[in-house]
């Protein structure tokens, strides 16, 4: 609609105006500036009012420089430059538009000659004007170009777009490696992340071309709805009379901005119906994938069922707890669950946590909240967010694909992620507003939440009345963080992210938060794992599965220790996804015809029973092994209660192993 305004005619499109009104004082002054020209003119006045500032900066007492990495508007000086600023960018962006226009008519709308029509063709020549300036010679066959190949771009991205997580992952994970195929991976990943970072963005501004278009200039390849609204507006309904009214400035008929006037309406009313009705998680993935994982593993068989099904076909499904409450859990007969998510603070002014970009913020039956917001207790969250339930959690606890992904986030993609609905993400109340008497001030401040945008070029901090959760992963893979915070003794860790380079990455990252965060030092000897996880692999590579029988003894799991300070340790029992080569028959072979296994991309998301199982089995097999003392862990010889004579053979060892673990976990 802004653009139609300044563009209603032809002839407009040369000619500078405020969205609409061409007889502006000094106009014609301003005119003679040519191309961009009211760009041009608050260029000119910002200089010379930065000039000016500089004078009387330099006449004030010196005051602190660094304020904040985020412009605000603090003073009138600093409200006034960022109204310049943002005023240059968007005059800019509009004046370039005739020239994009000008070349989409040229190439796509471009018709013979017929009757009633001969006006409009003739003043749409463009060649007929005079010599064309830098920004019609420049942006005009760039526009054109792009409008050829949106076509293709739209489906690649939205394909593209799916697949971000793993682009991102293999940037990050082939950083520095030295092997052509690592290098050429990491190119080939950049150059999919650009493709996605720039092909919906441009598909969008060319449909806004074409639209633009429709309002006026191109008015004889209108819908027909358009029409027939001008011609009631202008009286008319012959296309010649309106194509010499077109082509004629001068006559009375307001019809060239009539389209412009009903486009502005229309928007406006869209946006404030969708601030006012739209709910970001009932039109987001969430809830399917909420749902999805909810009927996969929240359930409950009675103990009659169990009994009966074993060794029968059993045709019912089991009972589903989709609606289980974190009140529904009773600690003292089971586990506490700790459900960790990633609380999104791209935007964040906080300075700690700029570089993360995201801050730690966990579920429990008792608490729930980060250090950035605050705790407040569970129920409390419970009833002021409707549906906040363990499937819910469950689900935004894994919901890695989002258009932000905490310390994971690549900027240039929030755009096209957002815009193509791809948010596993979830907006919840934020703690810290929970209980805030400021109802008024508030409560607009929620009903006026511009999700999309905020989601689009990542406006997200820990302030907001309202905040962006996704995956935990997103700043911490492991779950280790929230037990290393309680300073758990002993803390089991089940590693079974997609690392197929064994480079043990997400552990790195818990260590650095804990070191800096928390003053706790983790050391744990993961070399084993990584040596004869390899060797497993090379066996399978070239086929030797006799070699691979005769393994014996080799690790899935590590043994560390850590030290909370004050002479406080704890053991840290690390089990990674890893094949040693005593695993069962399905899951050798199931490793034979996938060669990724156990390390598949975390992009599958649709597992078939068999794949389910191996998975299953594998996790099974390597505590089994170890809790029953049959398979090796490093550092084990540093756990209290162990105890093992050097001349011992194997049942020594395995005894010695089962009495040092039971003692370490009664």
């Amino acid at each position: 609609g802004l653009t139609a305004l300044m563009n209603p005619n032809q002839k407009a499109m040369k000619a500078p105006d405020f969205f609409g009104w061409e007889n502006f004082p000094y106009h014609e002054t301003v005119a003679q500036l040519g191309d961009l020209a009211l760009t041009k003119l608050l260029m000119l006045a910002g200089s010379a009012g930065y000039v000016v500032w500089a004078f009387v900066r330099s006449l004030q007492s010196a005051r602190p420089e660094f304020s904040d990495a985020c412009p605000v508007c603090a003073d009138f000086s600093h409200c006034l430059a960022l109204v310049w600023i943002y005023g240059t960018a968007l005059s800019a962006f509009l004046e370039l538009q005739p020239f994009a226009i000008g070349a989409i008519y040229d190439t796509n709308y471009q018709l013979a000659p017929r009757a009633g029509s001969a006006g409009i063709v003739a003043v749409v020549a463009r060649a007929a004007a005079s010599a064309p300036g830098w920004a019609e010679w420049f942006f005009g066959p760039l526009a054109s170009k792009i409008s050829g190949i949106t076509h293709y771009l739209a489906p690649l991205s939205a394909l593209l777009a799916f697949f971000s997580k793993y682009f991102g992952d293999v940037l990050k994970t082939r950083t520095g490696a030295g092997g052509w195929s690592d290098r050429l991976k990491h190119l080939v990943s950049k150059a999919a992340i650009g493709i996605i970072a720039l092909a919906l963005p441009l598909v969008v501004w060319v449909i806004y071309l074409h639209v633009t278009i429709w309002a006026d200039i191109g008015f004889i390849l209108r819908p027909q709805w358009m029409q027939y609204l001008v011609s009631a507006a202008c009286g008319s309904t012959d296309a010649g009379t309106l194509a010499a009214q077109h082509a004629d400035t001068a006559q009375a008929c307001q019809e060239p901005r009539l389209i412009a006037y009903v486009y502005t309406l229309a928007g406006l009313v869209f946006v404030v119906l969708a601030i006012l009705l739209l709910s970001p998680n009932a039109n987001s993935l969430h809830r399917l994938y909420r749902d999805r994982l909810s009927k996969a593993f929240l359930f409950h068989v009675p103990e009659e069922k169990r009994q009966l099904s074993l060794g029968k076909h059993n045709p019912d499904d089991p009972i589903s707890l989709d609606g289980l409450q974190f009140a529904d859990i009773t600690p003292a007969s089971g586990p506490l669950h700790i459900l960790n998510t990633a609380l999104n603070i791209q935007g964040s002014r906080w300075a700690n946590k700029r570089g993360r970009q995201a801050d730690f913020f966990s579920f429990s039956p008792a608490w729930c909240g980060s250090h950035a917001t605050g705790y407040i207790k569970t129920a409390e969250l419970t009833t002021a967010v409707p549906g906040l339930d363990i499937a819910t959690v469950m689900a935004v606890s894994g919901a890695a694909a989002s258009s932000n992904m905490g310390a994971r986030s690549i900027r240039g993609l929030a755009p096209t992620l957002a815009l193509l609905n791809i948010r596993l993400g979830f907006w919840m109340r934020n703690p810290k507003n929970l209980h805030s008497t400021r109802w008024s001030s508030l409560g607009l401040r929620r009903l006026f939440k511009l999700y999309l945008p905020a989601e689009m070029f990542s406006l997200l901090d820990e302030k907001s009345p309202d905040v962006y959760l996704t995956d935990g992963g997103h700043i911490e893979n492991l779950g280790l963080y929230e037990l290393l915070r309680r300073r758990c003794q002993t803390i089991i860790v089940v590693d079974a992210e997609a690392d197929p380079g064994y480079a043990f990455q997400s552990l790195a990252d818990a260590q650095r938060y804990a070191r800096i965060d928390l003053g706790v030092r983790i050391s744990l000897p993961w070399s084993a794992i990584q040596d004869d996880a390899a060797a497993t692999d090379a066996l399978f590579r070239a086929g030797n599965l006799t070699a691979l029988q005769a393994h014996k003894d080799k690790a899935h799991v590590a043994i560390g220790q850590i030290d909370y300070g004050n002479d406080q340790p704890g053991v840290l029992i690390y089990v990674k996804a890893s094949l040693t080569g005593d695993e069962n028959d399905y899951i050798l072979n199931y490793k034979s015809r996938h060669p990724d296994f156990p390390h598949e991309t975390t992009g599958d998301q649709f597992f078939g029973e068999k794949q389910f199982e191996v998975y299953r089995a594998l996790g099974n097999h390597a505590v089994r092994t170890l809790l029953e003392g049959r398979a090796h862990a490093q550092g084990m010889e540093t756990l209290p209660g162990f105890e093992m004579s050097p001349s011992g053979g194997d049942d020594d060892m395995i005894e010695a192993r089962k009495l040092a673990f039971a003692q370490l976990l009664t």
